[in-house]
């Protein structure tokens, strides 16, 4: 019984030290700073849509809203065969300094024009 008592003493301390050293580690870690932070990589964000007139400007508006700068990516959006307005809403929507690329696949679908599988 009392080699339990022990062991459990030694790993109770042995614990204690880990939760310890990671507290005061934790604390001793610098901030990070974005002000004048420049990401290296720019991004492309395709969004392919279908049918989404009711939802598509709070998307673009959510891209907008992000804390990446804009001249650091682009979205791109396809319109996959869109029988809603998708595609006037899209042309209406104000990219507001954001890099928006609109394609209408229909235009770039060639001689696949009588497809029957649309967005994946």
């Amino acid at each position: 019984m009392i080699i339990v008592i022990i062991i459990s003493l030694l790993l109770f301390v042995v614990y204690a030290g880990l939760i310890s050293g990671y507290y005061h580690a934790w604390h001793r870690m610098t901030f990070f700073d974005e002000t004048g932070f420049t990401p290296a990589i720019k991004l492309s964000v395709i969004i392919p849509v279908r049918n989404e007139e009711r939802v598509i400007c709070r998307c673009i508006d959510s891209l907008k809203a992000q804390s990446v700068p804009m001249d650091h990516f682009e979205v791109i959006v396809v319109d996959d065969h869109s029988t809603d307005g998708t595609w006037g809403v899209l042309q209406n929507i104000d990219a507001g300094g954001m890099h928006l690329i609109r394609l209408k696949l229909a235009d770039h679908a060639g001689a696949r024009r009588k497809t029957i599988a649309f967005k994946k």
